[in-house]
């Protein structure tokens, strides 16, 4: 008689092909990858993609900006309870010198715009002898008529004077000035400020060719400030127009 056993009966292969523990893990898979799927399937709600970005021009946010102000007129002085001053960068005696050598060099080469470059506007030249009693001229075309005259290029192979023997005045120092010297720069500066004046006393030491006269014993020049530089506005010289 066949006896039948209680064990449930066998799939052929199944053991070969699917084993128990294989199916787990694909399950387990399935699991993990399922969610996944899931949201690469939907759009993160709320966030726009760049082809929903505004396709027009986008201006940068607005920025204030404090307009420039202009900055006050430069002045010699200020006072500690001044709020915003500007001051002037003092201008030294020398570039006063540099002006005067400037015009005897045009001297020299008889170069009457040269010599225009170290005038201020409307500079004049005064006759000091007591003969001339103060007589005065234009400089620019009383030197234009000197030029014709006289033969400058023969006077000197240098400058006509020696920089040692320069006398500088300015400020209270324009006091120790002969009266007649004074009197002609008053009536010649006008409005100018003493704290722009500069003077200048040349010794001439070559001032003939032979028995002839070319420039005077001695040259006052009366110089005012202009932005960064002197130019001459009134010239003293004992010479006969």
């Amino acid at each position: 008689m066949r006896s039948w056993s209680s064990r449930a009966p066998r799939i052929r292969g199944a053991s070969r092909r699917f084993p128990a523990d294989g199916v787990a893990r694909w399950l387990l898979l399935a699991c993990a990858l399922g969610p996944l799927g899931a949201c690469a399937a939907a759009e993160p709600a709320g966030l726009a993609t760049a082809t929903a970005l505004p396709s027009g021009h986008v201006r940068p946010a607005a920025v204030a900006i404090d307009p420039t102000s202009r900055p006050p007129a430069p002045r010699e002085r200020a006072q500690a309870a001044d709020a915003v001053v500007t001051l002037r960068t003092p201008l030294g005696t020398d570039a006063a010198r540099a002006t005067v050598r400037r015009f005897f060099q045009a001297v020299l080469r008889e170069d009457l715009a040269a010599l225009t470059e170290t005038l201020a506007p409307r500079a004049m030249v005064a006759d000091l002898r007591p003969a001339g009693g103060g007589a005065e001229r234009g400089a620019a075309s009383w030197w234009r008529q000197r030029f014709q005259k006289h033969d400058y290029p023969q006077l000197a192979a240098g400058l006509p004077y020696r920089e040692a023997d320069v006398e500088t005045y300015r400020g209270a120092e324009l006091e120790a000035l002969a009266p007649e010297l004074r009197r002609a720069a008053e009536h010649a500066g006008g409005a100018r400020r003493e704290s722009d004046i500069v003077v200048l006393r040349v010794p001439v030491t070559a001032h003939s060719i032979g028995s002839e006269r070319l420039l005077g014993d001695e040259l006052y020049f009366w110089l005012e400030r202009q932005d960064d530089r002197y130019r001459i506005y009134h010239i003293d010289e004992p010479f006969p127009f």
